[in-house]
C-alpha cells in the first residue's frame, strides 16, 4: 500500500513545512502554489468517476458536484474510490485529506 509516510518531516510541524514550501517556492518567483492541488484533486475526481461509470460521473462537492447524503451505495462506492486515488497520487495516507480539496 501506498502511503504510510507522511511528506511533512517528523521533526516539523505542518505549519512549519507550509512556511518552508511557501518561503522556497515565492524565493523562486513561484507564489500560492497549493491551489494548483486544490484544481488538479478536483480535476481528478471528476476524470476517475466519469471513467468508474463511463461517462456518467460528476463533479466533486466543493465544485457544486452532488454532497454524500445525495449519492446511492453504488455511487458513494465510485466516490470513496475516487478519493482512495486521489489521496494516494497525493502522497497522503489517509483519504479523510482529500475532504478539504473535494468537499
Amino acid at each position: 500500500m501506498v502511503g504510510k509516510e507522511s511528506l511533512i518531516p517528523k521533526d516539523l510541524t505542518y505549519r512549519q513545512q507550509r512556511e518552508r514550501y511557501d518561503y522556497l517556492t515565492h524565493k523562486n518567483g513561484f507564489h500560492k502554489l497549493h491551489g494548483l492541488r486544490h484544481a488538479y484533486a478536483q480535476r481528478r475526481y471528476e476524470v476517475i468517476t466519469n471513467e468508474m461509470t463511463k461517462g456518467y460521473g460528476w463533479k466533486p462537492p466543493i465544485a457544486g458536484g452532488p454532497t454524500p447524503s445525495q449519492l446511492n451505495a453504488y455511487e458513494k462506492h465510485i466516490d470513496y474510490q475516487a478519493r482512495l486515488m486521489i489521496s494516494q497520487e497525493l502522497g497522503h495516507s489517509r483519504v479523510e485529506i482529500i475532504r478539504s480539496y473535494c468537499g
